[in-house]
C-alpha cells in the first residue's frame, strides 16, 4: 500500500487543490473546463512519466526480495486504479469549486470500494 500512496502522491501533485482554487475564484463554465482538461492532461502524463519508475521498482523487489507474482498482480492492479484515482480526484475537485460535495462523495466511496474489490 506504500507503494501506491508514493505514487498516487506523484500523480496527484497537489493539482486537485489548484483547481479547486483557480475554478472557484471564476466560476465561468469556459474556465473550468479549460482547467479541467489541463489538469487532466497533466495527470495522464504524469501517470505515464510514473509507469517505467514503478515498473522499474516491481521489477527490482521481484528479482531481489522475491515477491510472488500474486504481488506483483497486484500492484498492477493499483496501478491501474491509480489512472482511474486521478481522473476522478480532478472531477471531484471541480465539483468541490461548486460546492457541489454530493457528487465528490458519491465518487470517493465508490473507488474506496473499487480499491477493496
Amino acid at each position: 500500500m506504500q507503494f501506491y500512496t508514493l505514487f498516487e502522491i506523484i500523480v496527484r501533485f497537489g493539482l486537485g487543490t489548484l483547481i479547486t482554487r483557480e475554478i472557484a475564484k471564476n466560476r465561468d463554465e469556459s474556465n473550468a473546463n479549460q482547467f479541467l482538461g489541463n489538469v487532466i492532461v497533466l495527470r495522464v502524463l504524469l501517470w505515464v512519466a510514473a509507469l517505467p519508475i514503478m515498473a522499474g521498482v516491481v521489477w527490482w523487489y521481484w528479482t531481489t526480495a522475491n515477491i510472488s507474482a500474486e504481488t506483483v498482480a497486484a500492484i498492477g492492479i493499483f496501478v491501474i486504479a491509480l489512472f482511474f484515482s486521478s481522473f476522478s480526484d480532478a472531477f471531484s475537485a471541480t465539483f468541490n469549486a461548486y460546492e457541489r460535495m454530493e457528487y465528490p462523495a458519491t465518487v470517493a466511496s465508490f473507488m474506496a470500494v473499487a480499491r477493496v474489490a
